[in-house]
Formats: C-alpha cells, structure tokens, sequence
C-alpha cells in the first residue's frame, strides 16, 4: 500500500490496493511528481530567475551607464498638482501636495521577455535600482524634504527603462508680491534638480511643456490657471539642469472685499456725517475719533495678512492709510468750526471783514432756507424797533413844544446823572426838588419829568442795541460756522470720491 501527495496538499491512499497492480501504481506516481515539478520550475522563472539574472551584480551605487550606451543619464519629470495646502504669505512659504513622476533608461535592467514567459515589466522596491538623487532646490522643510520619497516601487520595463512615481508633500519658498491684494496673482516655483550630479553625469528634460492639473482638487483661496515648466541649464563649478514648474494661480478676492475692503470705504463715507451734525450737539469731535480709531484697527487687520516687504506695499494698505489721513483732516476741520462757532462767545470779537464780503452777503447760498429766513426777519425786526424809537422821541419832543414848555433848564440847576442807565429811579425822584427849589412852576416840573424820561429811554434803547449788537455778533460767528461746516463737507466728499475711485481702478487693473 502507497501513500502520496498531490499539489493541494490532500492525500492519495491504497493506489496500489486496486487491481491493477504495482506498475499502474508507479506509473501515476511519476507522472503526478512530473507535474508539481513543471510548476514549481514555472514559478521560480516569475519570482526569482528574472530577479537574479537582473540583481545578481546589480549596484545601487553606480550610475547606469553602459559602454555601449550614452554616458549621460537622462532624466524625464513630470510634477502632477494634486492640492495647494497653504500658502503663508507672512513667512512666503507654499504648502503643495505633490505627485512626482519620473523616468529614467539603466543599461543594466534589460532581458527578453520571451525568455521568460513574456513578461515584459517588473516591480521592485526603492532601494533595489538606483534613483536619482532628486532634489528640491528651494525647499524649506525643516526635517524631510520629500516625504514618502523612499517607500514606494520602482517599475522596470523589459527595455531598461525605470519608471518611478511617489506623492510627497512639499514646502517651498515662495516669493510673494502683495501689492494688488486681494486682486494679485502669485507665481510660485519648484525647481527639480540632481544635488550631486553636473550635467555631465545627467540630464532633466520635462515631460512635456506644463504640469498636470487633471486631478487637482479646488482651493478656497486660490485658482491655479496653469503650471508651466522651464527647464534651464546653470553654471556653477560645472553646468547643472534644473526644471522650475511655475504653479500661477489667482487669489479669490471675494472675501476680503466684503470683510475689508467694504467696511473700510463705508467708515470713510460715515466720516461725513460729522459734518452735519450742530455744533451744539458736542458730538461732531467724538464721531470723527471713533471712525479713526475703526480706520486703525482695519490696518491692523490687514497687517496680519501680509509680509513685513520694504520692497513692496500693497495698494490696499496704502488706501487705508489716506483713509486715516483723510478722517484726520476732517477731525481737524470739525475742531476748527467749532472754535469759529464758540468765537461769538468772545465779547467785542467780530467776524473778519472778508468773511462778510464773501461768505456772509449770501448766506442763503450755503444755508438752508429757514435760517436766512430768520435772519432777514431778525434784520427787519431791528429796523422797525429804531424807526419806532426815533418816532417816539419826535413825538415827546413834539408835545413838550405844544404845550408852551420850554426845553432847556435853569443854569442854576444840577446837571442830571447820565453816566448810569440803571440810576433813573433816583434821578426821577431828584427832579421835583430840583424844580421846586428854582420853581414852583408846574410846567417847569413836566418839562423836566418828559426830559428825564426821554433820557432813560434813551439809555433803555443803548442797552437793548448794544445787545442786539452782541448777539449780532454771535450770530454772525454761528452763520460762519455753519458755511465752513458745507464747505468742508463738499471738500471731504470730493477728496473721498477721488481717492476711493483712484485707488479702486488702480487695484483691478492688470498689473502687466
């Protein structure tokens, strides 16, 4: 009795207990060992005979090259944009997620497939074929500069030809130019190199004139339009080959124009509000600090985006400043009108002589209506109170003179006390013992009663004009206030279109 194994590991028993004996039992013995033995000899040629034939002298060290081939090493590259991570324009660093893609012919990586079993390509780890020793120039990584740069497989194909593919995450330094912010466009590079080999030794040629951006995932921040690859040759000690794919992309500006731009230009706007407000309110000063207080913070606000550059400013940190500049100017003016309004508390301070010739004549022109309104009729009321007067005196005198009573008095008399409107009382109370001492004449005690008050209306008179005068005065100072307060308004509004237009035009404009 036999037992034998078959390839699947099971167990063949009692072959020989049939009847056809111990030869047909030896027979199907052989031919089952035949065929586990052409199986495992097919195996061995896909797993281990190609591999040794191929790496039985193989040098990683060693550049593949051959005497009867080229004794440059040509390099093929192509980098495939996979996400734009970050670029932090502060410290100028781009963060890209990266697919590297290169090819390259070693002489000693070739056989002919139909000596084994067509098979025409083979995958092997990093470290069995040599790689090139491929370098980032402008890296700016602090520990590895291509992650992942060592863990993938390499695939050879049966003409030497090595193809080797790996995602890594790069950091990059990139130079950016902030001066159209947010309307800019960034052009960032990643220059590809050998670190070790000159030209000489080997070569860089792109793959084809831009990068691939088939499968790039969109950024919130960034439109990437185009990679473009320039490949340049630099003397050092010896010429060496560089590629420099240049990433251009387009910052999405929506976001900064509504959270900065908007509220920058509306603060500015709101400053001319503080034009039109009274200057009795006791605000306009207020108003004006606080919206440059707001301008501050917004520049403090866009500081925090940008590089500190002494080569270039952006335009839209520059317009913040005019901004602040202009809010300051009007700050400044809302003070001086308050002064000019506040000048008519001065007693006998009066308005300069061009500012009646000028500005006062027509005050209708920067008032509204109702105000020159009322100063025409205060005007009229002034008029009619002196005509009145004058009449009333002409009348006294007039009756005094009807009545056969003489004007004048007795040089023997006191004169009256006239240096004091608010004495009267007392100056009338004097007149009867005056007359009655000279005269006992009743018509001589009426003529100097009608004088007297003649004359302490006349003092009543001076007083109310010298008031009306005063307030003249300070009304004249409100009205100029309230001029100045239109002009500069129309001042600021002019300056603010101009500039806001200006520097709007100049942001969106193509920098080329």
């Amino acid at each position: 009795m036999f037992t034998i194994a078959n390839h699947k590991g099971h167990f063949t028993e009692d072959i020989c207990n049939h009847t056809h004996g111990h030869c047909i039992c030896c027979i199907a013995l052989v031919l089952l060992l035949s065929v586990l033995h052409v199986t495992s000899s097919s195996d061995d040629v896909l797993s281990s005979d190609l591999h040794d034939k191929l790496f039985g002298n193989y040098k990683t060290d060693l550049l593949p090259v051959c005497r009867s081939g080229p004794r440059v090493v040509n390099v093929s590259l192509n980098l495939a944009l996979r996400q734009i991570i970050n670029l932090d324009e502060k410290d100028q660093v781009l963060k890209t997620n990266v697919w590297v893609r290169m090819g390259w012919t070693d002489c000693r990586l070739k056989w002919n497939s139909s000596e084994y079993d067509e098979v025409g390509h083979l995958r092997v780890p990093y470290g069995a074929v040599w790689t090139p020793d491929l370098a980032l120039y402008d890296s700016s990584a602090e520990e590895v500069m291509m992650p992942g740069f060592n863990e993938y497989r390499a695939q050879i194909s049966n003409n030497g030809r090595v193809q080797y593919n790996f995602p890594t995450v790069l950091n990059s330094v990139c130079r950016v130019t902030v001066t159209y912010f947010p309307f800019d466009t960034q052009s960032c590079g990643l220059k590809f190199g050998s670190w070790s080999h000159s030209q000489l030794d080997m070569d860089f040629y792109p793959v084809s004139p831009s990068g691939d951006l088939d499968d790039f995932i969109t950024n919130n921040e960034w439109v990437v339009s185009e990679i473009v690859a320039d490949r340049t040759v630099k003397m050092y000690t010896e010429p060496y080959t560089d590629i420099n794919y240049i990433i251009i992309m387009t910052r999405r500006s929506d976001f900064f124009v509504m959270t900065m731009m908007f509220p920058c230009i509306l603060v500015t706007a709101i400053a001319a509000i503080g034009f039109l407000l009274p200057s009795e309110s006791g605000e306009k000063v207020s108003l004006e600090v606080t919206v440059l207080l707001s301008q501050a913070v917004f520049l403090l606000v866009i500081s925090d985006f940008l590089p500190p550059s002494a080569d270039n400013f952006p335009i839209l940190g520059l317009y913040f400043a005019v901004s602040m500049l202009l809010v300051s100017l009007s700050l400044v003016m809302s003070v001086l009108v308050l002064n000019v309004h506040h000048r008519g508390d001065i007693k006998g301070k009066k308005v300069p002589k061009w500012t009646r010739k000028y500005l006062l004549r027509n005050p209708k022109n920067c008032c509204s209506k109702s105000e020159y309104e009322l100063e025409s009729n205060a005007s009229a009321d002034n008029r009619h109170n002196s005509q009145f007067t004058n009449i009333e005196e002409t009348d006294i005198d007039s009756g005094i003179r009807e009545n056969g009573m003489r004007p004048t008095m007795n040089h023997t008399s006191r004169p009256l006390n006239t240096t004091n409107p608010h004495s009267r009382w007392s100056r009338l109370a004097s007149i009867p013992q005056l007359a009655i001492d000279k005269d006992s004449n009743n018509t001589n005690i009426s003529e100097l009663l009608l004088r007297e008050q003649n004359r302490t209306l006349e003092h009543i008179q001076k007083h109310f004009v010298h008031t009306d005068d005063t307030d003249d005065e300070r009304e004249d100072w409100q009205t100029l206030a309230r001029i100045l307060d239109r002009i500069f308004l129309l001042l600021y509004i002019l300056c603010f279109a101009i500039v806001t237009t200006v520097f709007v035009l100049k942001l969106t404009s193509d920098p080329d």
